[in-house]
């Protein structure tokens, strides 16, 4: 690459101006065009190569699951329109009847009745409640499968809290499973993002040996920096440690200092050594039987 430049726009007085900057190894110009010309300014460039590190992908991640993520939208939207038209009571009467206020308490609706004069029968009115019968649970069903859908088009864990809640404590290697489908896209995203934070890491060291401590240029130059890309799984370390202890045949794998050493209680490791030491021999010395010869 021989030069990187992007263009940007600023308000100066009120006015909207097209700038620019252009990186070269040798050269950082900057530029805004007034009044239809171009004024620039020429710094050196002191890192001596281009500080600007860009990555390419073809698709989003979410490109594969676009149409899912629409329809999902759709049916919540449709959904929450449905429920605001529904939700409300609506009173179906028929015939004349006197209806309570809505602030009434006890309410109660009076029909007034009548007789018929050709089979001596009551006729009054009646009132009943227009309620929605339709199920929804085809609609519960269509966004559930919407949802698991875009979590697998994403290659994308549901870690959500009501989803996690119940899962328990579980191993390490179930929940490496739960993350495969991530582990593998992260995997196969490498090939592009890798170089790209290797070459982040060129530009720090340039930028180290170059301009804020020159004394290490030649030590940074003779080093070969690389990164190494972690997990945000968390380590299960009861678990590790039973596997290591089952290896060494339920032996100790550790020293005594090196555990000790480990405490966050422990201040200095020799004298703390020392102390438990005499606080066995202590111990050895109480629980020995009275009158014992040895």
């Amino acid at each position: 690459m021989d030069a990187f430049i992007y263009k940007y726009k600023i308000s100066i007085d009120g006015k909207s101006t097209e700038c620019a900057k252009i990186w070269t190894a040798e050269q950082i110009i900057t530029a805004k065009k007034i009044n239809g010309v171009w004024e620039k300014i020429v710094d050196k460039n002191l890192f001596g190569l281009i500080p600007v590190v860009y990555a390419e992908v073809d698709f989003p991640d979410w490109e594969d699951s676009a149409k899912v993520l629409d329809s999902f939208e759709m049916r919540l939207s449709r959904l929450s329109d449905t429920n605001d038209y529904f939700s409300e009571p609506i009173l179906k009467k028929y015939g004349e009847a006197d209806l309570p206020g809505k602030s009434t308490v006890g309410k109660e609706i009076s029909f007034p009745v009548k007789m018929d004069e050709d089979t001596g029968k009551e006729i009054h009115g009646d009132a009943d409640y227009l309620v929605w019968q339709q199920s929804i649970d085809s609609i519960k069903e269509e966004l559930s499968q919407l949802r698991n859908e875009l979590y697998s088009g994403t290659s994308t864990p549901d870690l959500s809290f009501d989803n996690l809640k119940g899962i328990g404590n579980q191993s390490g290697v179930a929940r490496k499973f739960m993350m495969m489908d991530a582990i593998i896209k992260a995997s196969d995203n490498m090939e592009i993002f890798e170089p790209v934070v290797q070459r982040c890491i060129s530009v720090v060291k340039t930028g180290i040996s170059n301009i804020s401590n020159i004394k290490y240029k030649g030590d940074l130059e003779d080093n070969n920096i690389e990164a190494k890309f972690g997990t945000i799984l968390p380590e299960d370390l009861t678990e590790e440690l039973d596997n290591l202890s089952t290896a060494n045949g339920g032996k100790p794998i550790n020293s005594q200092k090196t555990i000790t050493a480990r405490s966050p209680y422990t201040k200095d490791v020799e004298e703390e050594i020392k102390q438990m030491e005499k606080e066995d021999s202590q111990s050895k010395v109480s629980t020995n039987m009275v009158g014992a010869t040895v």
